[in-house]
C-alpha cells in the first residue's frame, strides 16, 4: 500500500521519512520483554545492533511509526496489513513511552506497552508473531523456537553492509542475516537429530533485519522467508517494511 509523502524540516528525523496524513488513534500494545533479551556474555554484532542501540534516538516528539506487513506462502493464508508503533511520550532522558498495534482482526496480537525505552520493539513483536505461526504449523514448543532465534543471533549470524531504496533515495545500512533452524544451528541443541527431523521444513528459513540510522525507529525492513523445495513460491514469507511516520496532533 502506498502512502502520500509530505515533508517538514521541523526536525532532523522528519527529513528522512515521509509524513503520513494523521488518522484515528488506536489502543495499542508491544512485545514481551523476556522473550528476546540482550545477552551481555555474548555480544555479537547482531546483538549489539538489536539490543544495544538506541533505535529511537532521532525521534524528538510523539509520532507514529507505520509499517506494511505482508504474509504470503504455501502454508497459511496470505494477507496485507499494517503495524503501528506509537511514540506516546519523549521523556527528558530521551527515552520513550511506546505502544503498539500489531495487525488487525483475527491476526491481531496484543502486546503490553513499554515505558522509558530506547529500543524499537517492533522486531520483537515481529519475531513473536513468527514464533506463534511456527507453533501453530508444527505443534512445537514456542520456547524452542524463541531460544533458537535468540541463540542464533548471539552466535551464528552475519552482519553485512547493505543499501536500500526508500522514498526515492538510496540509503546505506546493515543487514543482519540469520538461519536459526539450519542443521548446523540446531546441532548445538540436545537431541538435535530428532528436533531437526521434526522441524526440517524450516531448515532454510532466513531472517533478514535491514537497519539504518537514517530510518526513524532504526528498522527499514524485517523478513522471514522459508523457501520451498521446488524453489518457486515460498512455504512461508512474512515481510515488514517501514512506510513512514504520522505526526500526532497537538
Amino acid at each position: 500500500m502506498k502512502l502520500k509523502a509530505v515533508f517538514t524540516v521541523a526536525a532532523v528525523f522528519l527529513a528522512t521519512a515521509p509524513v503520513i496524513t494523521p488518522g484515528a488513534s488506536v489502543h495499542a500494545e508491544p512485545a514481551v520483554a523476556g522473550d528476546y533479551t540482550f545477552d551481555e556474555t555474548n555480544v555479537s554484532e547482531a546483538n549489539q545492533l538489536l539490543f544495544g542501540t538506541d533505535h529511537l534516538e532521532s525521534i524528538t516528539e510523539p509520532v507514529r511509526l507505520v509499517y506494511d506487513f505482508k504474509r504470503t506462502g504455501i502454508l497459511g493464508k496470505s494477507f496485507d496489513d499494517e503495524v503501528f508503533v506509537n511514540i506516546k511520550k519523549v521523556l527528558p532522558s530521551g527515552r520513550k513511552n511506546i505502544s503498539f498495534r500489531f495487525l488487525m482482526g483475527k491476526n491481531k496480537i496484543r502486546f503490553p506497552s513499554a515505558n522509558g525505552v530506547k529500543l524499537n520493539f517492533v522486531f520483537q513483536a515481529f519475531l513473536e508473531n513468527d514464533v506463534r505461526q511456527m507453533q501453530r504449523q508444527t505443534g512445537g514448543n514456542a520456547l524452542f523456537f524463541r531460544n533458537r532465534i535468540r541463540h542464533a543471533l548471539a552466535g551464528d549470524s552475519q552482519v553485512v553492509d547493505a543499501t536500500f531504496d526508500f522514498d526515492g533515495e538510496t540509503h546505506e545500512g546493515k543487514n543482519i542475516i540469520v538461519k536459526p533452524f539450519s542443521k548446523k544451528s540446531v546441532a548445538i541443541v540436545s537431541g538435535s537429530e530428532k528436533l531437526y527431523s521434526r522441524f526440517s521444513k524450516y531448515a532454510g528459513k532466513t531472517y533478514i533485519f535491514t537497519m539504518s540510522d537514517r530510518i526513524p525507529g532504526g528498522f527499514f525492513q524485517i523478513s522471514a522467508v522459508t523457501p520451498s523445495d521446488d524453489g518457486n513460491q515460498p512455504l512461508t514469507s512474512e515481510v515488514l517494511t517501514f512506510l513512514g511516520i504520522k505526526i500526532k496532533k497537538k
